[in-house]
């Protein structure tokens, strides 16, 4: 079950899908998230291992939703996790190793709390999770590859200054110039440039660089078991394609399809050119917005009614 301390600390939980690490539900960030002790959330994670033995008991998978005031740090390889554990503070940190070995997370509270992409020699290597929508999956849980989310060490979750974090972590961060965006018109789509790197978005499984591509397993949703380079990324033209969706329309996009299935907005197999409309498109911008840092300057005369505003 979810170790109690997490709790105390001050996070929230939300529901996510069988052995996958997506939302189950839109709106987790504000609305769809759970005390420790929800009947809602201890049914979906309640023991069947008559039916699904290999799943650990785990009928679905839960995640650790950074709150004001808390934040985890997501490492994707023992690289940058040694790294994190150099900062005085963290070393003894509450920390769960990831189904998929090669990484882990590391929980701590501190005074200020947002979502930080970590690159190294231009491959994402991690993520600074915080508030309101940084979550990682939680320990217990089933990876896309079958492995398990395991405590490996249970030391407590301590107080860190967010600056301190940040200079710890400064190398890694990306500086992006001020986003130059355009204002938007009753006829525009998700096919609006919202200048964030995809890759900052997308983390593909056990991802490697080609050339200009960074390639790997497709981690969410129906692909999760699929060929380990069926999700590819441009990072010269700011786009991703899903392979396995078999289709040369769907299964792809720009930086606003990658947040719509990084969210769970909509699957890979659901978008495509027009799919993002109405509210599923301010949806997006707000995602946008609020943990990518892009800027939506809007001109008081743009009519945004067919966006669903």
């Amino acid at each position: 079950m979810i170790p109690a301390k997490i709790a105390g600390a001050g996070y929230r939980f939300i529901k996510i899908k069988m052995r996958d690490k997506t939302p189950l539900e839109r709106g987790y960030p504000t609305e769809k998230n759970y005390a420790i002790d929800d009947p809602r959330l201890i049914q979906w994670i309640t023991p069947i291992q008559s039916i699904y033995p290999r799943w650990n008991g785990l009928f679905g998978n839960y995640g650790v939703l950074a709150q004001p005031g808390t934040g985890l740090i997501d490492g994707d390889n023992q690289n940058i996790v040694d790294y994190a554990l150099s900062l005085r503070g963290l070393e003894d940190a509450f920390r769960v190793q990831s189904g998929s070995g090669r990484g882990a997370h590391i929980y701590f509270t501190t005074d200020e709390s947002r979502t930080i992409p970590l690159f190294h020699e231009g491959l994402n290597v991690g993520h600074i999770k915080g508030a309101p929508s940084g979550y990682c999956v939680g320990p217990g849980n089933v990876h896309p590859e079958g492995g398990i989310y395991r405590v490996v060490f249970d030391g407590e979750i301590p107080f860190i200054e967010f600056e301190k974090i940040t200079e710890h972590f400064k190398d890694y961060i990306v500086k992006h110039p001020e986003p130059i965006t355009p204002c938007l018109t009753h006829s525009d789509t998700a096919d609006l440039e919202l200048n964030i790197p995809v890759a900052s978005i997308l983390e593909p499984i056990k991802a490697y660089r080609k050339g200009n591509y960074i390639i790997g397993g497709n981690p969410y949703g129906a692909h999760v078991n699929d060929s380990n380079s069926c999700l590819q990324i441009n990072t010269v033209k700011n786009t991703w394609k899903c392979w396995a969706c078999h289709n040369e329309t769907w299964g792809g996009g720009g930086p606003a399809q990658a947040i719509a299935l990084k969210h769970g907005i909509l699957s890979c197999c659901e978008i495509g050119a027009g799919a993002l409309r109405g509210k599923l498109y301010a949806e997006v911008l707000t995602i946008a917005e609020r943990e990518y840092g892009w800027k939506n300057h809007r001109d008081d005369d743009v009519d945004l009614s067919g966006l669903g505003f």
